[in-house]
C-alpha cells in the first residue's frame, strides 16, 4: 500500500544549555519520546513559513533569527500507522525574550489534546534514556554546542 511522503518543519529554541521539546506517547512502543515544536507544511507553504506558523499555532510564540540546522528524511511506524516524512530543522529565538522563562505549557494540538512541553539538556536526556526524533537531532545538536 503507497504511503504519502508528508513535508513537516520542526524549530529548535535553547536556552541556558537547555532545549525546548514537546513531549510525546507512543502507544504501540509504550514509549516517551522528545520532539521540537512544529508539524506539517501545508499545500503551498515555505518550510520556515510553516516552522513560524506552528510555532505561534502551537505556543503562541512569534519567532526569529532562524537558520536552517537540516533537512532529513524518516520512515517509521506510529502508533501502527506507515509514516514517511521530510523534516525541515530549524533553529529560532523567540521574538519575546520573556518566553524562555514563562513557557511552561503549549495550547492545544490537532488531536484536541494539550501540548506537554520541557526544557531539557542533552546530558539529562541521555540519562534518562529518552528519544529524541526526528533520529539525527540529538547528534546534531551535540555538534551545534
Amino acid at each position: 500500500m503507497p504511503m504519502d511522503i508528508r513535508g513537516k518543519s520542526i524549530a529548535v529554541f535553547r536556552h541556558n544549555n537547555k532545549y525546548l521539546f514537546t513531549v510525546c506517547y507512543e502507544r504501540e512502543k509504550d514509549e516517551v519520546f522528545y520532539i521540537p515544536v512544529g508539524g506539517g507544511i501545508e499545500f503551498g507553504e515555505y518550510s520556515l513559513a510553516a516552522a513560524k506558523r506552528e510555532v505561534k499555532e502551537e505556543i503562541g510564540q512569534e519567532t526569529e533569527n532562524e537558520r536552517l540546522l537540516s533537512i532529513t528524511e524518516n520512515i517509521f511506524t506510529f502508533n501502527g500507522i506507515k509514516e514517511h516524512e521530510i523534516v525541515f530543522t530549524y533553529y529560532a529565538e523567540f521574538r519575546n525574550k520573556q518566553a524562555y522563562s514563562s513557557l511552561l505549557k503549549g495550547g492545544i494540538n490537532a488531536e484536541g489534546k494539550e501540548i506537554k512541553l520541557i526544557w531539557a539538556a542533552l546530558d539529562e536526556i541521555e540519562t534518562k534514556n529518552i528519544c529524541v526524533y526526528p533520529q539525527s537531532l540529538l547528534a546534531l545538536l551535540k555538534q551545534e554546542l
